[in-house]
């Protein structure tokens, strides 16, 4: 079980609440949450351009089955792994499975999700309570500090194909 108090389980999802209220389900939150983790995350700190804002906007709002072919350099394995972190935000309680043309490709893309965690401030949230035993994949509020480990041991499931 959590060894985080009932007040400090509230606080995080407050915190939750404020980011997704700071990036909301929209079209301009992914392109702005996409804008930071780029600037934060690749040296140069360089803007999200006109093809790679297209890409996230298919993205988020293309149809139910989804997929993405762009020349080379529009950094859709970054674009991926923003998307994916947006809607573990948006939706925590989601399982992302990554499909690409390799596994180390799919393992890149599932690399990026959790550097973005690891790496951008006000995403700590995210992160899992290494305390009671969560992963370094799944997000904080699918650890131990929600969920007792007999309810997440399910939950704690990482595909890349």
């Amino acid at each position: 079980m959590s060894k985080l108090s009932l007040e400090a389980k509230l606080r995080m999802w407050e915190d939750l609440e404020a980011l997704q209220e700071t990036f909301p389900y929209t079209v301009d939150g992914l392109l702005s949450f996409a804008q930071i983790c780029i600037n934060e995350l690749i040296p140069g700190r360089p803007d999200l351009n006109p093809a790679q804002a297209d890409i996230l906007s298919y993205m988020l709002m293309g149809k139910k089955y989804r997929m993405v072919q762009a020349q080379r350099g529009q950094a859709k394995t970054t674009l991926a792994g923003i998307f994916a972190a947006f809607t573990l935000l948006h939706k925590p309680h989601f399982r992302i499975v990554i499909f690409s043309q390799t596994a180390k490709r799919a393992t890149e893309i599932s690399g990026w999700v959790v550097k973005i965690f690891k790496q951008i401030d006000f995403l700590e949230v995210m992160l899992p309570d290494r305390t009671s035993g969560g992963s370094g994949i799944v997000p904080k509020p699918l650890t131990y500090t929600m969920f007792s480990r007999e309810e997440i041991n399910h939950l704690q499931c990482h595909v890349t194909v």
